[in-house]
């Protein structure tokens, strides 16, 4: 059990580790690893909120931590893959949407930079959250197998 009582730093080290192969994985185009480095995040998320709890830390604002690095570095993605236009016109097709605003316009606005900041924020939040949850969770679990050793 000694990985779940690391200084925050190794958890953070990594999520950004994580991150990285992640890129590397989409960058790469090979399909099916994803769920695995999910899962792999995730635990991440745990063993940090856990770990936190057992030095008396924050647990929860360590597993989102945890989740923010990780969702920083995977989203570096979106400055990396760039949209084609084959890409946009499936997108609005699986949609069934069409677009008033010319295809080339369309596809600059999804290529800018501020849309792939945007994309980078939303990916830090939304794993920062999930972090914020499975730390927190990982925390009420060690502070109840704490207090009974």
């Amino acid at each position: 059990m000694e990985v779940l009582r690391r200084p925050l730093g190794t958890y953070i080290a990594v999520a950004v580790v994580l991150g990285v192969l992640f890129l590397l994985i989409v960058l790469g185009k090979v399909t099916g690893l994803n769920v695995v480095l999910d899962i792999l995040i995730a635990a991440t998320a745990f063993a940090a909120g856990f770990a936190a709890r057992t030095r008396s830390g924050h647990p929860a604002w360590s597993g989102a931590a945890v989740g923010v690095v990780y969702g920083a570095v995977s989203g570096i993605r979106a400055f990396l893959q760039k949209v084609t236009m084959g890409q946009l016109r499936s997108a609005l097709q699986s949609v069934h949407r069409t677009s008033p605003v010319s295809m080339s316009r369309l596809l600059a606005t999804v290529n800018a930079p501020a849309a792939h900041l945007g994309s980078l924020l939303v990916s830090a939040v939304l794993f920062g959250l999930l972090g914020l949850i499975l730390g927190a969770i990982a925390g009420a679990i060690a502070g109840g197998s704490g207090r009974s050793a």
